[in-house]
């Protein structure tokens, strides 16, 4: 009786994450962040550096 229950738990579980992202795709909403790239890799900083770990690259 006890392993039907869990069952249930675990096939209610599944259907509310898998309803959750059908959800999420239907309306467009980003989980992870958003598609702003914001970033500059220069942030004021003027000539070059040299070194370990000099520049900085957005990748998307």
């Amino acid at each position: 009786m006890k392993k039907l229950s869990i069952y249930k738990v675990f096939i209610a579980y599944l259907v509310l994450v898998l309803s959750y992202f059908v959800y999420v795709n239907a309306t467009g909403t980003r989980i992870l962040g958003d598609d702003k790239e914001e970033f500059d890799p220069n942030e004021g900083r003027t000539g070059t550096s040299s070194g370990y770990r000099g520049s900085r690259y957005y990748h998307k």
